[in-house]
């Protein structure tokens, strides 16, 4: 009968060259995982500056609406204690004035969707991980 050789040298290469392949592979892996979370980050970033700068805009037209209010109260106010005609119409157009209010709704989405999401928090920069 035949003796069957193993050739240990040639098994242990090719379990190698397999590990070598299959690290190798987790590496691009990670790689490739990492620009993804970079490129989510960033995107991140960009959405949170975007809703900052809108809810600046919004800040900076609510004030001006408040800056016009408080001209007309104080332009109404020299003449209610005068004696001119058309007064008894003042207090209602103060009301008016007065009765128009300022509305802020923050845009908060993409912080939300931050919070709720942990692995987007998780890979903005200086977020637990060193870099």
């Amino acid at each position: 009968m035949f003796k069957k050789k193993t050739n240990w040298r040639y098994a242990l290469g090719e379990l190698l060259i397999v590990i070598i392949g299959i690290l190798i592979a987790f590496g691009l892996n990670n790689w490739a995982q990492g620009q993804k979370d970079k490129r989510l980050a960033a995107t991140c970033l960009e959405n949170i500056v975007g809703d900052l700068e809108a809810d600046i805009s919004q800040i900076d037209s609510n004030l001006t609406n408040l800056h016009r209010t408080v001209e007309e109260i104080n332009g109404f106010i020299p003449h209610l204690f005068s004696k001119i005609p058309g007064r008894d119409t003042l207090p209602g157009r103060m009301l008016y004035v007065i009765h128009q209010y300022v509305d802020f709704f923050p845009h908060e989405a993409t912080f939300e969707s931050l919070i709720h999401n942990s692995t987007h928090l998780a890979s903005l920069p200086g977020r637990g991980t060193a870099s």
